[in-house]
């Protein structure tokens, strides 16, 4: 396969369902308005992370995470009304996005993609997600939608746990992933799903280098 010299292939990368910046909250509406400090970048003599890696997407589900981070008191403390306006910086996979909206109903709206479009409207932009190439990005010039066998995901997950030290049986790691995929592609809201219009790619037996020389030879040829 032929390699292409790329020098630069983007000015940003911007990835909303697996990287989660921390989130930050800004209510408009019915003149609420808060003024939030300044983010923190440690916690508890804990540094906090800028990015989340893909794995850690998951983790952003977890049961525990009501009982750790007492989610609904924060919504509740938000204030929010019917039929108000809110922001969910930093949505991640929306798991505050969607509380929000349940409170905020049919009249209002909750601006998570609506930020993601205009941060790429400049251009220069590649971005990965579940709804990217159908919801946020519908006119992108270049779509790829990336699969592989569930076996070999969970395969490549198991073996890059044990190099963490992380304690998980390949068929819970297999499980997982079919739970997830399954819970993705099934939702109501930005549903993952294929682009019309996006060119299909089998990573199962690629390597990163071939996946990128590949798209790269769509984008040459087009």
């Amino acid at each position: 396969m032929k390699t292409l010299n790329i020098p630069l292939l983007s000015k940003r990368f911007l990835s909303f369902s697996i990287i989660f910046i921390t989130s930050a909250l800004t209510v408009f509406g019915d003149g609420v308005k808060s003024d939030a400090p300044p983010a923190l970048e440690v916690y508890k003599g804990r540094i906090i992370a800028h990015t989340m890696h893909w794995e850690g997407a998951g983790w952003l589900l977890r049961k525990e995470r009501e009982r750790e981070e007492s989610t609904q008191l924060m919504i509740q403390k938000l204030g929010l009304k019917s039929g108000q306006v809110a922001c969910d910086l930093g949505s991640g996979n929306g798991y505050h996005t969607l509380m929000m909206a349940e409170i905020v109903g049919g009249k209002g709206k909750v601006l998570a993609v609506d930020i993601q479009k205009e941060m790429g409207s400049s251009k220069g932009v590649i971005m990965d997600g579940r709804d990217i190439g159908t919801i946020v990005f519908p006119e992108a010039d270049y779509k790829f939608f990336l699969t592989a066998s569930p076996k070999i995901r969970a395969q490549r997950r198991y073996e890059e746990q044990q190099k963490k030290g992380i304690i998980e049986t390949l068929e819970e790691v297999l499980a997982n992933i079919t739970a997830r995929d399954h819970q993705d592609s099934t939702r109501i809201v930005t549903p993952l799903k294929k682009a019309k219009d996006a060119i299909e790619i089998d990573v199962s037996y690629m390597s990163i280098d071939d996946v990128f020389n590949v798209m790269i030879e769509n984008i040459v040829e087009s």
